[in-house]
Order: structure tokens, then sequence, then C-alpha cells
């Protein structure tokens, strides 16, 4: 009897869960999402290149304001 009240009192296991179906197409998509994501690591490195190359914008304001106030307008009055 005592073995009884003892075995009932372990916790019983959930029912075992239905195997899924292989994945044929796994390694396929696995393959695509690295190609995938090797184009944008690409895409990024050379953007990173373009952005680096740039002046900062300060030098470029800098540059029109320079401009501006070294060549009047024509059409204005002075």
């Amino acid at each position: 009897m005592a073995t009884a009240a003892s075995s009932s009192s372990l916790p019983s296991l959930p029912p075992p869960s239905p195997k899924s179906p292989p994945d044929l197409y796994g390694k396929r998509r696995d393959t695509a999402r690295l190609h995938m994501l090797d184009r944008e690591i690409t895409f990024l490195e050379v953007e990173l290149k373009n952005v680096e190359a740039l002046q900062p914008a300060s030098a470029c304001c800098k540059e029109v304001a320079d401009f501006v106030v070294a060549n009047s307008d024509p059409l204005l009055p002075s």
C-alpha cells in the first residue's frame, strides 16, 4: 500500500509529441539566407566606405557660404 501511494505522487510525464516531417529544403533555405546576408553585408560595407569618404557637412556649408559672400548676385542692386 505504501508503494502505491508513493508512485501516485510522482509527476506524470507529458505525452510524446509527434515527430515533425523532415525538412527537405532546409539546407537550401539556410544557404539562401546565408547568401542574402552576405550580399547585405557587402552592400553595407560599400555604403560605409562611401560615407567615410564624404566631407563633413560643415566644410561643405562653409564653402557655399564663402562662395555666396564672394560672388554678389548680379540681379540685386548694389
